[in-house]
């Protein structure tokens, strides 16, 4: 059993029964001590990019294993999300809205367009075709880099944050989150990019209010810091089980994939059951779980 506490509520039917995938740390991270936090991961190639508050991201090397820092986001942005586009790194954010992106090629930074929209900087997106959507709390925005323009889409309802996002063909996933004082940590929907249209799904059996989630092979992944559970949600056959844990020491943190792998970096880790942030001359953890 993977959860003692919220195991009773648990379908049976609901476990893996085959030999579950397993992590394996591949790096350690000693990352800033000035307090910055993690805010999104990107991956482009073999290189994982990891965003932090106010503006910095570093560069971590698959092939080479090794860890690197570029240059600052323009703008300095104070929660950065970043996706990947057409082999460039884009960046959004609510509170400094000009969308800036990186050509890996040149490590060189551009302006590309304004985000003239409010909400929680806690918000997450993906890409279909080519094409951002950002889920804002009560708003959608789908922004289109060869335009370098965005266009309002339907918002998801609840409005929330700290979601949890992947795309599957010209679906894009939504899991959990929370919103002021609510909290919905079991809400799964999706919506179709090509009809804009919402879609709810039945709640995912374990609530995670600070959701991650990512896409591999067809299949979405939700990953939380409520409880250390992965939960797998297979559209095509409408199925879902439960695909692992997370690895301990790890509490919060936010994930990140690239083929069929999934990169975990955690922000808070627990020791003797206490969390602890552990900024000041400690390290992050960077580690891998393998796609079965």
């Amino acid at each position: 059993m993977l959860l003692d506490a919220a195991a009773a509520t648990i379908p049976d039917e609901y476990y893996y029964a085959g030999a579950l995938p397993q992590w394996t740390q591949r790096a350690d991270y000693a990352g800033y001590d000035d307090g910055t936090s993690v805010t999104s991961i990107a991956t482009i190639d073999s290189v994982l990019y990891v965003t932090f508050q106010q503006g910095t991201v570093d560069m971590y090397d698959l092939a080479s294993g090794s860890w690197s820092h570029l240059q600052p986001i323009p703008n300095s942005p104070a929660a950065p999300v970043a996706l990947s586009i057409a082999g460039k790194l884009y960046v959004f954010d609510v509170q400094a809205p000009a969308v800036e992106f990186l050509d890996p090629a040149t490590g060189q930074w551009t302006t590309a367009a304004t985000l003239s929209a409010g909400g929680s900087p806690a918000f997450a997106g993906a890409v279909v075709n080519g094409h951002a959507f950002l889920m804002l709390d009560s708003q959608t925005q789908g922004y289109d880099p060869m335009e370098k323009s965005f266009t309002a889409h339907p918002a998801m309802n609840p409005p929330r944050s700290h979601i949890g996002v992947a795309a599957v063909g010209t679906n894009i996933y939504v899991a959990g989150g929370r919103g002021g004082t609510n909290y919905y940590g079991s809400n799964f929907q999706v919506y179709s990019t090509t009809s804009g249209t919402w879609q709810d799904l039945p709640n995912i059996p374990i609530g995670q209010y600070d959701a991650e989630a990512v896409a591999i092979n067809g299949k979405v992944y939700v990953f939380g810091s409520s409880f250390p559970v992965i939960q797998e949600y297979d559209p095509a056959a409408g199925t879902r089980a439960v695909a692992g844990q997370t690895p301990e020491p790890a509490a919060t943190f936010l994930v990140g994939s690239f083929g069929n792998k999934v990169f975990l970096i955690g922000t808070t880790f627990q020791l003797g059951g206490l969390d602890q942030n552990l900024w000041q001359g400690f390290a992050r953890q960077l580690s891998i779980f393998i796609h079965r």
